[in-house]
């Protein structure tokens, strides 16, 4: 469970650095896997995302110093990393609905956010059905774009992609698959997460697995690693959504195992329709944590 205790000697750093600018780069390095996945394993774990948690936790320690200090508005909005007593009112109002200039002698009551700590029950878990390979390098092979990180709902970007699916290009694409996973994937990969700063990004991929070149489409090398393969059985996007939940917020932190930081596959066995069955893979790149 050294996964798990490193999750939390991560959260601690969060907690000490509420009232700082929180590097993410450290984050990443406690936790022993990049800031993106380290938010992907806390949005799976605390059910909402990082910066939600670290605003509310801002949030909550700064209506604590209102009522117990003399601090002017303005230089508890800066401690707790606000660029104006105008912005910080106005987040202070959503969370605790009142504003932090009435604080003081107010009979109001506040919301209090406590810090997380995890721990995972096994008991009741979800079964999965995986595997461990290691695969020499190869190419992904398809259309590649630059796109923006969403955490909600569709990523408009992604679904515009599919567009340059046409019959032509599939077909030939097809063709040049020739290693294993076999057919159309996605790919996900080039992760730069700002979870609490700004916008993330990431390359996103659709196209094959091959040992070969294009000169035609995007040929992006993907190194030898070892692969930890998830089965996705039942009901589409259902069943993906929470074979990915299941992998970040049971699988990895109850591992031996943490992500590379490399590029996720996500292999389909037929097209992908809403509403019906669907087959699949999920493959993410791994390596033992030196810790257990």
């Amino acid at each position: 469970m050294n996964n798990l205790k490193r999750l939390n000697e991560a959260m601690n750093y969060i907690e000490s650095n509420l009232d700082n600018e929180i590097d993410m780069k450290e984050v990443g390095r406690i936790a022993l896997c990049s800031e993106f996945h380290f938010s992907k394993m806390f949005s799976y774990l605390a059910g909402m995302h990082l910066s939600e948690y670290v605003r509310k936790r801002r949030l909550s320690l700064a209506a604590i110093d209102l009522m117990r200090t003399n601090a002017k508005v303005i230089d508890i909005a800066i401690k707790y990393n606000y660029n104006s007593a105008d912005a910080f009112s106005r987040a202070f109002y959503k969370v605790h609905q009142i504003l932090p200039s009435e604080v003081k002698g107010s009979e109001e009551v506040l919301k209090a956010f406590p810090k997380m700590n995890f721990e995972i029950n096994i008991s009741g878990g979800n079964e999965m059905e995986y595997c461990i390979i290691t695969k020499d390098e190869f190419n992904l092979i398809g259309f590649k774009k630059r796109v923006t990180i969403t955490h909600n709902g569709v990523n408009e970007e992604i679904a515009s992609m599919q567009k340059l699916l046409t019959a032509q290009s599939i077909k030939e694409i097809k063709a040049m698959s020739n290693t294993e996973p076999t057919g159309m994937l996605s790919a996900s990969m080039n992760f730069v997460d700002r979870h609490i700063d700004g916008v993330g990004q990431m390359d996103h991929i659709i196209g094959v697995a091959s040992t070969d070149a294009s000169d035609t489409y995007s040929t992006t090398k993907i190194d030898a690693a070892t692969w930890a393969v998830f089965t996705v059985d039942g009901i589409f996007p259902k069943a993906l959504q929470e074979t990915w939940a299941n992998i970040y917020g049971q699988w990895f932190p109850s591992s031996s195992y943490i992500p590379t930081g490399g590029a996720e596959l996500t292999w389909h066995a037929k097209p992908t329709i809403p509403g019906e069955h669907y087959e699949g893979e999920i493959w993410v790149p791994v390596k033992l944590n030196e810790d257990n």
